[in-house]
């Protein structure tokens, strides 16, 4: 609450004049990015579009990466993954051009989740490495439990939930990222709890709740931590009521999707309520395929051929994003070395921060992998 006090601050307009620059438009863009966080989406790019009718003339490069990115997450957030890759393509490319090394991992994690969400895992895969090569340079900037989970869940994609235990478990011994992650990312704690359950770790699971339990008393004003931490208790707790509950509080339409198809497994354990479990699952369908996740969606519609005899599936998303790939190559790629690499992008993040930031550590121990 008080980085949001600090930053609405800044970004107002004064009369002190900065030649070449703009500071109340670049704090500007940091408000946004921190009302993105907690799913204030509307104010965000209300504000980014105020700001830029009082800009005179074309923004700084960098100023306008930073733009392009924040504008990247907003749009994310909001289930809107074609126009997010749009977004994150240009913004990664401004700021390797300009030498802002500082925005690639946002602009790496936006794209790692859009293509894992949008069933390209090829490219999900390349934009991990690139978070591990942001974790071996020190350059996860702000946002390095966002990083470890962009990572995990490709590595879980590709692999499976057992794959990534120990980068879970690690990053939950690390207070820093394990608060920055659960309160930038709504979907995050249902995510690891869910992990924990399917590794039958109830005792990371259990963590994951108190945690975000915790983090929910501090941040009461912010809806998307409260659901957040409603959902992951409901799951915890399998409770369907709850869940199903909590998916109309959810400010993320993907989170609010996940919300519905939890409600909906813990149903189909009982006889009596599958067709609740059915009629559950369909809406998930539906708020995933209206987001653009494909890969959630053709999970959704396996277990709706498993419910209901009947069918009544939506059409499958035509969202893809392998075009991205510097290869140029159609998808599953077999020419990259991507899914050799993965496993050290999210430990390498991890790495950093539990050996206390000393870097050259993890590069003589991923040294080989490189």
């Amino acid at each position: 609450s008080r980085s949001m006090g600090l930053a609405a601050a800044a970004s107002k307009r004064d009369s002190y004049e900065f030649p070449g620059r703009d500071p109340s438009f670049e704090a500007s863009i940091w408000y946004a990015t921190l009302l993105t966080r907690v799913r204030g989406l509307r104010s965000a790019a209300r504000l980014l579009a105020g700001e830029q009718s009082y800009v005179q003339g074309p923004h700084r490069p960098e100023v306008q990466a930073a733009l392009l990115i924040c504008e990247a997450e907003i749009s994310l957030a909001g289930g809107q993954l074609t126009r997010a890759v749009a977004a994150a393509d240009a913004g990664l490319r401004l700021a390797a051009q300009t030498g802002n090394r500082g925005l690639l991992p946002r602009g790496h994690v936006a794209m790692a989740v859009c293509s894992i969400r949008a069933s390209d895992l090829t490219t999900g895969l390349l934009y991990a490495n690139h978070l591990r090569d942001a974790a071996l340079l020190g350059q996860e900037n702000l946002i390095p439990g966002q990083c470890v989970w962009a990572a995990a869940q490709a590595l879980e994609a590709r692999d499976g939930v057992e794959s990534v235990a120990h980068l879970l478990k690690g990053v939950l011994r690390h207070d820093m990222l394990i608060r920055e992650l659960l309160v930038s990312q709504p979907a995050a704690a249902p995510w690891l709890v869910r992990a924990g359950q399917r590794l039958g770790d109830d005792d990371l699971a259990g963590r994951v709740v108190g945690v975000m339990h915790r983090l929910a008393v501090m941040n009461r004003s912010f809806r998307s931590v409260r659901a957040s931490a409603e959902h992951a208790s409901g799951l915890y707790a399998r409770d369907a009521d709850a869940l199903e509950a909590v998916s109309e509080r959810h400010l993320d339409p993907w989170a609010r999707a996940s919300a519905l198809e939890d409600a909906s497994r813990v149903r189909s354990e009982r006889v009596a309520e599958r067709g609740q479990a059915v009629d559950l699952l369909r809406r998930a369908a539906g708020a995933y395929l209206g987001s653009g996740a494909s890969r959630d969606l053709a999970r959704v519609q396996s277990r709706l051929r498993e419910l209901d005899d009947h069918g009544g599936r939506p059409a499958r998303s035509r969202t893809r994003i392998s075009q991205l790939c510097p290869c140029r190559k159609p998808h599953p790629c077999r020419s990259s070395c991507i899914p050799v690499l993965v496993e050290d992008a999210a430990e390498a993040i991890v790495s950093t921060y539990v050996e206390a930031g000393l870097c050259i550590r993890v590069v003589d121990r991923w040294g080989q992998g490189v």
